[in-house]
């Protein structure tokens, strides 16, 4: 079997060789170079999977090797190391993402063996080589299921309860396994087959939703709707076509749309949104704050929920930069009389703050994973059940461990 390759342009040697011996500990054989054209070269001869760029280089930066990458059509993963502040290191990753590299991650130097250790169990394998046939049999063929992460909302006692869920289609394979939306997402909108997966998408979460109703649970279900679709403007009708046949209230429905996608057709987005809202279903933008959309066109758009991206979360409690965007955006969104939601909770500070600026909703692994709808009915349940333990006004986050599997098995 082929090992790994790692190639590294670090001007620093003492730099390079520390992250070389890291990433080896990883099974990568790994080059360093130092200055550009050694690196260009090495890259045509040895086709890395694994790219590092110092962006500081004596005789370039690193945006000029991050156009060459994607001249050159790079597929590997790409790590980002900068000595200057962490705003320099996050704008030198967008610039990245936007030209369509498959950007890994940033280091801040000096370098630390946790922070490359991290970004390499990260590291996802490249799409798996699924056909346009096999999506569309997929389609088909009930291999596409939809697995469910909780939501919980801010009460007016300042309790965290669970009422929502976010829907997150897989794709159960036969060769590969369980395929997340980003290795075929892709290829659906690519091959045209989109907007099929995202009406059965929507059918098999309100078949699930309905469920859910005669169990005597009322969650509302968010569902991710891909930019693509939104120049459909048919689009509504059968969306409210698919919740007559299973009876379900507009209410129980909610959808999530990145920022940029909102963007790349206004005029037909603003319809298709103005309707799905006349009709009482909620629109949320996910991931605000990444996409940098303008505040006219937010002001403008029907939307009910505002996402706070997971990126400003995660950092809270390590970032006082962080922690201050995010308390913008949840200002912003009340301001413009919508709900935050706040995603990418992992620690119970987190919970702590959103709870004490007021968030209104929030999601993650600390609340909870993503499960099949069968194990999220129990989860559900379950932490129904807790609240009577808990004394009055403790947060909601991730249930203790003892408890929750003790309920979740009555």
């Amino acid at each position: 079997m082929q090992s790994k390759r790692m190639l590294i342009v670090e001007d620093e040697s003492a730099t390079a060789r520390r992250i070389g011996e890291i990433v080896a500990g990883h099974g990568y054989d790994v080059v360093s170079v130092d200055n550009s054209p050694a690196f260009l070269e090495h890259f045509q001869r040895l086709s890395p999977d694994l790219v590092l760029i110092d962006l500081l280089m004596p005789d370039t930066d690193g945006i000029d090797l991050l156009h060459a990458l994607a001249e050159r059509q790079c597929a590997a993963a790409v790590i980002l190391v900068c000595r200057m502040d962490e705003k320099v290191l996050s704008a030198a990753r967008r610039v990245g993402e936007r030209l369509g590299l498959r950007i890994l991650g940033g280091l801040a130097e000096p370098v630390r063996a946790e922070d490359v250790d991290a970004l390499i169990a990260g590291l996802l394998p490249l799409a798996p080589p699924v056909t346009e046939r096999e999506l569309g049999e997929a389609i088909g063929n009930g291999e596409i299921v939809v697995e469910y992460q909780p939501k919980a909302t801010l009460r007016r006692d300042r309790v965290w309860a669970i009422d929502a869920v976010e829907a997150l289609a897989r794709w159960n394979h036969s060769r590969f396994g369980t395929l997340l939306p980003e290795e075929f997402i892709p290829l659906a909108e690519r091959s045209g087959q989109i907007g099929r997966l995202t009406l059965h998408v929507v059918n098999t979460v309100a078949a699930q939703v309905a469920a859910w109703r005669q169990q005597g649970l009322r969650l509302e279900a968010a569902i991710n709707l891909p930019s693509p679709v939104l120049t459909d403007l048919d689009l509504p009708d059968r969306v409210i076509e698919i919740l007559r046949m299973h009876s379900i209230g507009s209410r129980e429905l909610l959808f999530e749309m990145a920022e940029r996608g909102m963007m790349s057709d206004v005029d037909r987005t603003m319809e298709i949104l103005t309707r799905f809202r006349l009709r009482g279903i909620g629109i949320s933008i996910d991931d605000f704050g990444t996409g940098f959309s303008s505040l006219v066109q937010l002001y403008r758009m029907p939307i009910s929920e505002m996402k706070v991206d997971r990126s400003f979360v995660t950092a809270i409690g390590r970032s006082r930069e962080a922690e201050t965007i995010v308390r913008a955006i949840i200002g912003l969104a009340h301001t413009l009389g919508m709900t935050a939601c706040a995603e990418g909770v992992e620690t119970q500070e987190a919970l702590d703050l959103l709870r004490m600026i007021g968030c209104d909703k929030a999601q993650g692994y600390f609340i909870g994973r993503p499960l099949p709808a069968d194990e999220l009915t129990r989860f559900v349940m379950a932490e129904i059940a807790l609240q009577d333990f808990r004394p009055p006004g403790e947060l909601l986050g991730r249930p203790h461990a003892g408890e929750l599997a003790l309920l979740m098995d009555r």
